[in-house]
C-alpha cells in the first residue's frame, strides 16, 4: 500500500500526505570507555572532601552525566523520501531528466501547481499526482473531476 493520506482542505481542494518510509542518515560521535573514566575520575577529584550521602551521590552521579552527555554529537542529514518519481526510492535520483511545473486549473478558478519529469500528469483513476517541489519532494493530488484543464510547462 502507498500509505497517501488525502484530505479535503477548506476551498474544496485536495492535498496529500505521503506517511510511507523515510530515510535519515545519521553520524554519531560516542565517549570511548576511557572518556568516561576520566570524567569520572576529574568529578571524584572535585567532589574529594565531601560527605558520602545521598545528596553528593546524586550530584556526583548527574555531573558525570551531563559531562558525558556534553560528548555525544549526532548530526542528521536531510530526511529523503522515497519518490513515486525515481526507480531507486531516491526523490531526485535521475539528474538529466528535464523538470516541468505543472498548472492544474479547476472549476472554481483556482490553479494548484506542482513539478514533474514527465510533460503529462500520472493519473491513478481518481487523482492527477506530481511532486511538490523541483526536488520532486512531496506529492500534489489534484482530483480529476475538478480539473477543467491542465497544462506542464517545460523549466
Amino acid at each position: 500500500m502507498d500509505n497517501l493520506k488525502t484530505s479535503v482542505g477548506a476551498d474544496g481542494c485536495h492535498a496529500s500526505v505521503k506517511t510511507g518510509p523515510l530515510s535519515v542518515a545519521l553520524k554519531a560521535k560516542l565517549p570511548m570507555g576511557c572518556d568516561v573514566f576520566e570524567i569520572v575520575g576529574l568529578v571524584e577529584a572535585e567532589m574529594h572532601g565531601q560527605p558520602l550521602n545521598a545528596k553528593t551521590v546524586y550530584a556526583f552521579t548527574e555531573e558525570v552525566r551531563k559531562r558525558i552527555a556534553d560528548l555525544i554529537v549526532v548530526e542528521i542529514d536531510e530526511p529523503r523520501i522515497p519518490s513515486a518519481n525515481s526507480i531507486d526510492g531516491r526523490a531526485g535520483a535521475s539528474v538529466n531528466k528535464k523538470l516541468y511545473e505543472a498548472v492544474f486549473e479547476l472549476k472554481d478558478g483556482k490553479k494548484i501547481f506542482g513539478y514533474s519529469e514527465k510533460d503529462v500528469p500520472t493519473f491513478d483513476g481518481r487523482f492527477y499526482l506530481c511532486a511538490s517541489n523541483k526536488e520532486l519532494k512531496g506529492r500534489v493530488a489534484v482530483t480529476a473531476e475538478s480539473v477543467i484543464s491542465f497544462r506542464f510547462n517545460p523549466l
